[in-house]
């Protein structure tokens, strides 16, 4: 079966990515490259930093606040003691850039503790005028039970407009609710009307490189066209968006 892009995958369920890039999970051991993301849900605080010990800019970072950006002229130094624990220390000068294009450079301390394998971290960053303090919450790890049935309630009574609730912030760029609905009656003729949904199995939540949560659920769905009823299997993806999980992409198997 043909893949096909993020609004056809989640109105045909007929495979392909809702987004370009892979949600591959960060591994725990080191390597070659380990470009990580941190965000702090609370505030608006972000850290990205190269982790992996074996990388040739190992230790280069930045560090974003509500109203700028700082990005070390220089390394932070790394101690690996596990796959869960990195000690980050950071202290020199750094660039500051604001909205406006402005750039300064400031002296900065970086103090921070990652955990690479479960995507979690906790970083103080310090300039001569403040002080900002991330914590990277550890991934969600509840909720996927009912995010299931209702995405599985929705295919079976081909709630298009259910499907578009359920769905991430990505497809809703493009889509309203309305259009969306739409898109989905006019494809019904030639892709046919959902009859039966099985899950087969899912799997526990992960964070990758970019800090995106997310889980995935395999499914064995069957679809009526003309009378003629096929089953196709898919992995259905799952990303947490605030305290809720959405649906993210689905790739025929």
């Amino acid at each position: 079966m043909t893949s096909i892009g993020i609004r056809a995958a989640a109105l045909a369920l007929a495979g392909g990515l809702l987004l370009s890039s892979s949600p591959g999970a960060s591994d725990a051991a080191p390597q070659q490259t380990e470009l990580l993301t941190f965000v702090d849900k609370q505030d608006p605080l972000m850290l990205t930093i190269e982790a992996s010990p074996l990388a040739s800019n190992s230790g280069e970072f930045s560090f974003r606040t509500g109203t700028s950006l700082f990005a070390g002229v220089g390394r932070a130094s790394l101690e690996r003691h596990s796959t869960n624990s990195t000690h980050v220390r950071y202290e020199g000068p750094a660039i500051e850039l604001t909205p406006t294009g402005a750039a300064a450079t400031v002296v900065i301390t970086l103090d921070a503790e990652l955990d690479p394998a479960h995507h979690f971290a906790e970083a103080t960053l310090s300039t001569p005028s403040a002080r900002f303090h991330l914590v990277a919450s550890k991934p969600k790890s509840s909720g996927q039970e009912s995010a299931l049935r209702a995405l599985e309630a929705a295919f079976r009574s081909n709630d298009w407009a259910a499907i578009y609730d359920l769905s991430s912030s990505d497809l809703k760029v493009d889509y309203t609710r309305d259009a969306f609905v739409r898109a989905a009656a006019a494809q019904q003729p030639s892709v046919g009307t959902v009859t039966a949904v099985v899950r087969r199995e899912t799997t526990i939540p992960a964070t990758n490189p970019a800090g995106l949560t997310y889980f995935t659920a395999t499914y064995d769905i069957t679809r009526s066209v003309s009378g003629s009823a096929h089953t196709y299997r898919y992995l259905i993806y799952f990303v947490a968006e605030g305290d809720t999980w959405k649906l993210w992409f689905t790739a025929a198997q």
